[in-house]
């Protein structure tokens, strides 16, 4: 399904490289098919890392 946001502000190189290592780590994570509690902190830590959610 594809969502429109016409009032979104493109996003930064920055950005992107921040999200492509937080999709790279939820692969990873769900490989065995399923989240253990460091892999669910880890994640929760990339999503804040800049002090604010994407």
């Amino acid at each position: 399904m594809k969502m429109e946001r016409p009032n979104a502000k493109p996003l930064s190189a920055e950005d992107l490289a921040h999200l492509e290592k937080l999709k790279s780590v939820i692969e990873k994570a769900l490989q065995d098919g399923k989240f253990s509690v460091n892999e669910i902190d880890r994640i929760q830590s990339i999503i804040w890392a800049d002090g604010k959610v994407t």
